[in-house]
C-alpha cells in the first residue's frame, strides 16, 4: 500500500480499498525483509560488489533530505487507518502535500515544467480510466456469454479444491503477466475469477494479495517480463545480465508467493 493495482482490484470487486491496503502490509514487510536479507548476505559474501561505503554522517544527511517524500505514504495510510479521511480524500490530501513539497523545485525549473508533469499525469490517469472502461465492457460480455457460470459449474462437477485452483491461478497469472501490463492482466482475469473464488470459499481480500504478487513477479520473469527490458534500458546493461541479476530475487519472490497462497493468515491478520 498505497498500491494502484489494489485500488483497481477494489473498484472491480467492490472490496474495501482500506482493507486491501491493510492486507498488503504484513506480506509487503515480510517480502521486503527477505529481499533485504538476501542483499546483506550477498554483499557479505561478495564485498567487491559494494560501492564506496557511506559514512554515518552521509546516511543521516540522506535520510533528512528524504524525510519530506518519505512522509507521503505515512500521511496516506495514517489518515485512512486513523479514520481521518476516506481513501479518496487521502489521495487528494496526498496530491496537495506532494505539490507543496515539490513547489521549490518547480519554481526553480519554471511553470512550464509543472504543466508538463500535470499533463503527463492526466494522460496516465486517462489511460487507466480507458482500460477500466474497457474492462467493464469485457466483464459484461463475459457475464452475458455465460463463461464464468460454466466455469463455476465445471469446478462444482469436478470437485476442484481451493488449493488446486490457486496453483492454477498462480501459473496462469505469471504466464499472462509476462505479456501484459499489470493492470490490464488484472482487469481481464478478475471478472472470470470472482465467481470462482466465491464458490470455493476463498477470501477475496486474500485473493487480491495473491494476484498482485503474481503480477509483479511476472513483470520480472524471463524471458519476456516487461520490466526486465526497462531495467536493461535504464541500467545500460544487456538483457541477459538483467536475467542473471533477477534470478535470486525471483527465487525469494516465488517462495513468498507460495507462503501467501497457502497461509492466508499473513494477508488477513490485521483485518481480523
Amino acid at each position: 500500500p498505497p498500491s494502484i493495482p489494489l485500488i483497481i482490484y477494489g473498484l472491480v470487486s467492490n472490496e474495501s480499498i482500506g482493507k486491501l491496503f491493510e492486507a498488503g502490509i504484513v506480506p509487503g514487510l515480510i517480502f521486503g525483509l527477505l529481499l533485504c536479507l538476501y542483499v546483506i548476505v550477498r554483499t557479505w559474501k561478495w564485498p567487491e560488489t559494494l560501492r564506496q561505503k557511506a559514512t554515518m554522517t552521509e546516511r543521516v544527511q540522506a535520510l533528512v533530505a528524504a524525510t519530506d517524500i518519505l512522509l507521503l505514504p505515512v500521511i496516506i495510510l495514517g489518515s485512512i487507518y486513523g479514520g481521518i479521511f476516506t481513501p479518496t480524500e487521502a489521495s487528494a490530501v496526498a496530491v496537495v502535500y506532494a505539490l507543496v513539497i515539490t513547489a521549490p523545485e518547480y519554481r526553480r525549473q519554471g511553470f512550464r515544467r509543472f504543466v508538463e508533469v500535470v499533463a503527463r499525469g492526466c494522460v496516465t490517469s486517462a489511460a487507466i480510466l480507458l482500460v477500466l472502461a474497457g474492462a467493464a465492457v469485457f466483464g459484461y460480455a463475459m457475464t452475458d456469454s455465460g463463461i464464468p457460470q460454466s466455469l463455476v459449474k465445471w469446478i462444482a462437477d469436478h470437485k476442484l479444491t481451493a488449493g488446486l485452483f490457486l496453483i492454477f491461478v498462480n501459473v496462469l497469472l505469471i504466464f499472462l503477466g509476462m505479456f501484459l501490463e499489470v493492470i490490464s492482466a488484472l482487469l481481464i482475469t478478475l471478472p472470470i475469477f470472482l465467481p470462482l473464488i466465491k464458490l470455493l470459499g476463498i477470501d477475496p481480500i486474500h485473493f487480491a494479495i495473491i494476484m498482485i504478487i503474481n503480477m509483479e513477479i511476472a513483470a520480472v520473469t524471463p524471458p519476456i517480463g516487461l520490466n526486465l527490458f526497462t531495467l536493461s534500458a535504464i541500467g545500460k546493461v544487456s538483457v541477459s545480465e538483467v536475467f542473471r541479476g533477477t534470478a535470486p530475487f525471483l527465487v525469494i519472490a516465488f517462495f513468498m508467493l507460495g507462503l501467501i497462497t497457502f497461509v492466508p493468515a499473513l494477508s488477513l491478520v490485521l483485518i481480523q
